[in-house]
């Protein structure tokens, strides 16, 4: 108990996180459902297993930053009440991470590309520097949908990478 440098204060920690596993488990079991739901929209785990860690992952990530949030709103919310503090975590787990940092960015007026949409792509293509562009250019993996046969796409994007692997592996 000395430990912890406060000899009374462990008992109130331990109390503290075995009065909270059920809004936790809550928390957890919501944020699974909700990464099951989110995992075809765009994650590049293919295999069973590889697909199973993406959604413990995001759902154990979800889930305790919903429960932290739940249990700090106390702070920030004067007369919260457990029933709220239990509505918080719910929703914020639904939502998930992704979800709530979308909006937060919308919010923010920042934004995200959407390689769907050729707009974003085009903005993006025309900020790069000449270079950049250039090396783009020679490695886009779309090139040859377009512009040229693959193998011309491949010897052109082989040139443009090889500088740089030398450059790279020298300093």
């Amino acid at each position: 108990m000395h430990q912890l440098g406060q000899e009374g204060r462990a008992v109130e920690y331990l109390g503290a996180v075995t009065n909270t596993w059920p809004l936790a488990a809550l928390a957890w079991a919501i944020a699974t459902a909700s990464a099951l739901r989110q995992l075809r929209r765009g994650y590049k785990q293919r295999t069973l297993a590889q697909r199973a860690a993406t959604v413990l992952l995001n759902s154990l990530l979800t889930s305790s930053l919903a429960v932290g949030c739940a249990l700090l709103m106390p702070l920030a919310v004067p007369g919260m009440t457990l029933e709220m503090q239990v509505a918080a975590a719910v929703v914020l787990s639904g939502l998930g991470g992704e979800t709530v940092k979308q909006w937060l960015l919308h919010k923010l007026g920042l934004s995200v590309v959407d390689l769907m949409n050729p707009d974003d792509i085009n903005e993006i293509r025309q900020t790069m520097d000449p270079e950049t562009r250039r090396r783009h250019a020679a490695c886009c993996p779309f090139r040859h949908d377009e512009c040229a046969p693959p193998s011309a796409a491949a010897q052109g994007c082989a040139a443009v990478r090889a500088p740089v692997r030398a450059a790279s592996r020298a300093g």
